[in-house]
């Protein structure tokens, strides 16, 4: 029976908060072992008994010595986050999340992943796509290149004042070019990945892929990496921001066609919606029939299944691959009117809009709701609304903007760090 991800991932100075480790009745191990789908006794899931797994599904990394982080980024602490993922009506559970509150260099990190054909490339990412973001954080902080950012100068700025003399805080540093980071990032995972799946005893293990919306956030800076169809919106001054850019072959708009031209540019075709009228998102990782040497072996099992002719898939020359993991990126600098941002996968995007979310969200924070409360109750409605899909919610609270969440009477003295929005 192949492993349906390896090794945890072990992070010099960070640890896993959540999930617990689980152990499961042999009845469940063995039913998992007729659908071809292994229980990762390190983590969750994959029991099509289970309907909700909403602890199990959400994985937290935490640095070993908060208290040391949250000194050396000026007694601001980690933003405050909520985090869910549900079941829904799905016979398996190939949603995965995973947060590092206090992450290098100062950022909240946040990842989604929507897998599809199995679990295998979405859980291995949600346990290793940080590795790789959090060494190239390190890079700038350890050698105080890149820039420190408005939190940076606000932080120096906060700590001269209070102690008299200037202060060094090289570890607010973080490379300039943020989107440079997360594409290579991604690209890097992505062969790693594939590494992964190719090492799987088990053929339909080794045809996982996954969508992954992943985000950096600190009190001045966001970037949000995507391929695929999940999603994340800011709310800001109560209008939903979508700042993730999905890859899609169906519908309207000129992304559409931009995915649509480049999948036949490299020999690919569009059939149905579905890049080569089987997989209907244009980014993703892993999905090894997808990708290089897997090619002719997708057109070889396409014959096989009479989804087409010997003489179509001699008829097909690739010159790249369809599918690929290089992300779109949007990368902004925070400002005074932020409020919260969502990450989701499609079940939540499927049955509720952008308004819908940011308006509901809104008036749930105004209710004195925390960010966990928002995201449960985010799941939950989904559910409600009939989604057909599993559901994963991160939702980070940005403070309510200058106004703050909380009714005037009971605000607190400004935060020192919204003078770094001012000038």
């Amino acid at each position: 029976m192949s492993a349906c991800i390896g090794q945890r991932a072990h992070l010099k100075g960070y640890h896993w908060a959540l999930p617990r480790q689980l152990t499961f009745p042999p009845h469940l191990e063995q039913l998992c072992r007729q659908c071809h789908r292994t229980i990762p006794v390190t983590r969750h899931r994959l029991i099509p008994a289970l309907r909700s797994v909403a602890d199990e599904a959400v994985a937290v990394m935490e640095v070993t010595d908060a208290g040391g982080w949250d000194r050396k980024f000026g007694a601001i602490g980690p933003l405050s986050y909520g985090a869910r993922a549900e079941q829904g009506p799905r016979e398996t559970m190939e949603d995965f999340v995973t947060v590092v509150p206090r992450g290098n260099c100062g950022f909240l990190y946040a990842g989604v992943f929507d897998g599809h054909q199995g679990p295998g490339a979405a859980a291995y990412l949600s346990e290793h796509l940080y590795e790789g973001i959090a060494g190239s954080l390190q890079q700038a902080a350890d050698s105080n290149s890149g820039t420190v950012g408005k939190l940076g100068r606000a932080v120096l700025d906060l700590v001269s004042r209070r102690n008299g003399q200037p202060q060094e805080t090289p570890e607010l540093f973080y490379p300039s070019d943020l989107t440079k980071l997360l594409k290579d990032s991604f690209v890097l995972a992505d062969k790693e990945v594939l590494a992964f799946l190719h090492s799987q005893e088990v053929r339909e293990d080794q045809l996982a892929g996954c969508t992954a919306t992943v985000l950096l956030v600190r009190q001045d800076k966001l970037a949000v990496a995507n391929v695929g169809d999940s999603r994340a919106i800011l709310s800001r001054g109560g209008a939903p921001v979508q700042v993730s850019t999905e890859h899609r072959v169906y519908g309207d708009g000129d992304i559409v066609q931009q995915e649509i031209d480049r999948v036949e540019s490299t020999g690919g075709w569009i059939d149905d919606g579905r890049v080569c009228d089987i997989l209907a998102v244009s980014r993703a990782f892993g999905d090894t029939e997808f990708k290089g040497e897997g090619l002719q072996g997708m057109l070889a099992h396409g014959v096989e299944d009479d989804m087409w002719t010997q003489e179509f898939a001699d008829s097909v020359h690739f010159t790249s691959d369809p599918v690929v993991a290089l992300p779109d990126v949007t990368e902004l600098d925070r400002d005074e009117d932020d409020e919260f941002i969502v990450l989701a996968t499609d079940g939540l995007w499927d049955v509720m809009s952008n308004k819908d979310v940011v308006q509901w969200g809104r008036k749930e924070f105004d209710k004195g709701r925390t960010a966990q409360q928002v995201a449960d109750m985010l799941a939950t409605m989904a559910l409600r609304k009939h989604t057909l899909d599993n559901v994963s919610v991160v939702v980070v609270d940005l403070g309510g903007g200058k106004q703050g969440w909380l009714p005037p009477d009971k605000r607190r003295g400004q935060n020192p760090f919204m003078n770094m929005f001012k000038g």
